[in-house]
């Protein structure tokens, strides 16, 4: 019995060491985390300043920043689930951190958050994005959808849809970044204590504006004649590139309302209607630019209420001098005569009826009245 329990101490023992040595050889090899041996993905911090974009996380009355859109575009493979993109909802616009597995990638990033594959818009029903499945990145475009809703009695140009003006977009993109696989480990949390560990790379995004603002308005001689106006500008585009800013065919017609009245400062009769809205710019400077007005009379005049009366089309201008690409903004004016932009028009006439200071106070398109001064 003495033999067979020394026999079984040495044993134990030998084992024991056996254990200790390999412990000892596992230690001296390189550390390696544990985290590198399951994680698949780099964190990476998105840090975004719109300042330059005109919009503000802080002061967004329109809604224009509710959130972000990321969209990471991979250059080879597809490594999202089988696609070779993805987009990330960032809900506080000014950042957040993705996380994306190793590969050379391209970068896009706009105000709300947009995912055609969810189903999910934080914009408007006027308008999406598409790109090529093949070229993603290069071709991802911003458009807005044909709308007959609202068409009124205009004409618009053969081959040109008709519109209504677009959500305000402003992005910001990088043609190409890696994701190493060291990226894993260094901005991944270890147990190890080093300053640079669990820190996600970071990405620096300044959006720019995509889209112009256009400014529209008519000097109207009797204007409380009508309650309602509606207008078309046509000739503009009908999407951007925010890779290239490159703008895209076909040609277009906005569609929108006149929807601010102001009286002149000594009449209660004359004044100006006008529109602010935004727009993907001219489109070439070989299309005529056209506006169209169509009035709504607050009673029948020859037996109708549409003014100029049918089979009279409604009133039109070439303002193609006036739309001009100055600072992301286009003025038109009508009735004011010359200056910083042609406007060789007179006043818009409209019938004068029996309802002077008058107009339909349940048409919620027309603004508060503001006396303004008209120019000589």
């Amino acid at each position: 019995m003495k033999h067979a329990s020394l026999y079984i101490m040495v044993y134990i023992t030998a084992l024991a060491a056996t254990l200790i040595a390999a412990l000892l050889t596992f230690s001296s090899c390189e550390r390696r985390p544990l985290e590198e041996s399951f994680y698949e993905t780099a964190r990476l911090m998105v840090e975004i300043d719109w300042a330059a974009s005109g919009l503000d996380p802080d002061n967004d009355p329109a809604g224009d920043l509710y959130s972000a859109s990321i969209w990471v575009f991979a250059k080879e493979g597809t490594p999202f689930q089988g696609k070779n993109y993805n987009v990330f909802p960032l809900e506080d616009p000014r950042g957040g951190v993705i996380e994306v597995p190793p590969g050379h990638y391209a970068l896009i990033i706009h105000n709300n958050y947009y995912d055609p594959d969810k189903g999910i818009s934080e914009f408007s029903q006027n308008v999406a994005f598409r790109f090529d499945a093949e070229r993603p990145y290069e071709t991802f475009e911003y458009y807005a959808l044909p709308d007959n809703s609202t068409t009124g009695r205009f004409v618009t140009p053969a081959g040109q849809a008709r519109i209504l003006p677009p959500d305000r977009l402003v992005a910001w993109h990088l043609d190409e970044f890696e994701v190493t696989k060291e990226m894993i480990a260094t901005t991944r949390p270890m147990i190890q204590t080093r300053t640079d560990v669990g820190q996600p790379i970071v990405i620096h995004a300044a959006p720019q504006p995509m889209l112009y603002t256009c400014h529209v308005i008519a000097h109207v001689n009797n204007i409380s004649s009508a309650k309602a106006s509606l207008a078309i500008l046509n000739g503009m585009a009908g999407s951007v590139f925010p890779v290239t800013g490159i703008v895209g065919p076909p040609a277009t017609g906005y569609v929108f309302s006149m929807n601010n009245r102001r009286y002149d400062e000594d009449s209660q009769r004359n004044g100006t209607i006008e529109a602010t809205f935004y727009t993907f710019g001219p489109l070439s400077a070989d299309i005529v630019n056209t506006l169209h007005l169509d009035f709504t009379l607050v009673e029948e005049y020859d037996g109708q209420v549409l003014y100029p009366t049918p089979p009279a089309t409604p009133f039109q201008f070439n303002v193609t001098p006036q739309v001009d690409q100055q600072n992301h903004h286009i003025e038109i004016r009508i009735g004011f005569g010359s200056g910083s932009n042609p406007d060789p028009y007179e006043s818009v006439e409209l019938p004068q009826l029996n309802v002077e200071g008058q107009f339909d106070v349940w048409v919620n398109e027309w603004g508060e009245e503001q006396p303004v001064e008209v120019p000589v």
